[in-house]
């Protein structure tokens, strides 16, 4: 073995790939809720991009290693131990056997990535080892990691040696009040409707009743609807329904593939893998883009990136 789970918090869970080619068969994604963060994680230690790595919900996460591994932690972590003594995300760090390695309840964002180079082993369903919990599928036996859980590190490396570490400004700070750039969804009745107006004005707040399907969101009613039911029509991970009231859905990683309710925007590519990043209690506010500007921006982001990720999509 290579790891042995000693604490994995209240959600841990293998996430690699997502699903692609199943929609179709009503089968989401899954794969990790914020892709960018479990990417760079893999890159950072040279594995593929796509290799399974933990998704750590919320913390706190406790792990011994049983042999010596290199790792790398990125996303929402702001305080790491290796025994007692302190590491720095986005960075590679070598344990040795009996390591253990501590990572605290994050104080702002929400989800942590740990990727052991050579990736882990898990259980491919579909093309794809990520977990999802729903079904039971991917992952280790389709469930969330537990205490006393034992992981097998696997061969995905491709670089060797591993890329540099990430310069502390592509270091993402977390925050608990986001601004998400959106597209105008086919049923908001015009970007200058009372409509739109009470989406874009209001500042929206994340509901305690979220998970890796979707972010609930309270904040305003929206005038100009009769009903918030419609035919079904597909959905994606980005997807911004109204279900009625003064509540927002934002679509993530574990979404259905349909839904009647009304679609009023969609997170642009380059900002979706920021959803997986709002907690309960954190304020979202929704800036509109034309479909011009959302392409020049996920061009300027992906370019940053490009010295780890190339060409990869983490959308």
């Amino acid at each position: 073995m290579t790891i042995d789970i000693l604490q994995p918090g209240p959600q841990a869970t293998l996430q690699a790939a997502p699903r692609v080619g199943q929609r179709h068969l009503a089968i989401p994604a899954s794969g990790p809720a914020d892709r960018l963060s479990c990417m760079l994680a893999n890159c950072l230690v040279g594995n593929r991009v796509d290799a399974p790595a933990i998704e750590i919900t919320a913390g706190p996460f406790q792990m011994r290693a049983t042999e010596s591994i290199t790792i790398a932690i990125t996303g929402a972590a702001n305080d790491i131990k290796v025994n007692a003594h302190a590491i720095d995300s986005a960075s590679v760090t070598a344990l040795k056997p009996d390591d253990v390695l501590t990572i605290a309840p994050p104080r702002l964002g929400m989800r942590t990535y740990l990727a052991v180079r050579g990736g882990l082993v898990a259980e491919p369903w579909l093309g794809s080892a990520s977990t999802y919990l729903p079904a039971r599928v991917g992952g280790l036996n389709g469930r969330a990691l537990r205490r006393t859980d034992q992981l097998r590190r696997a061969e995905y490396v491709v670089n060797e040696p591993a890329p540099a570490p990430l310069p502390r400004d592509l270091r993402f700070r977390w925050h608990d009040q986001w601004v998400l750039r959106v597209l105008i969804g086919r049923d908001l009745p015009g970007e200058h409707s009372d409509t739109a107006r009470a989406l874009f004005d209001t500042t929206w707040r994340v509901h305690p009743d979220s998970s890796r399907m979707g972010i609930r969101c309270t904040g305003s009613s929206l005038p100009g609807f009769k009903s918030a039911q419609l035919p079904s029509r597909p959905v994606f991970p980005g997807t911004i329904q109204w279900p009625g009231e003064d509540a927002l859905l934002m679509l993530l990683s574990d979404a259905q593939t349909t839904g009647g309710y009304a679609q009023l925007a969609a997170v642009t590519l380059c900002d979706q893998h920021l959803l997986g990043q709002c907690r309960p209690g954190d304020t979202i506010r929704l800036h509109p883009l034309s479909i011009e500007a959302a392409n020049a921006t996920l061009k300027d982001k992906q370019a940053l990136f490009a010295p780890w990720l190339g060409a990869a999509k983490w959308w």
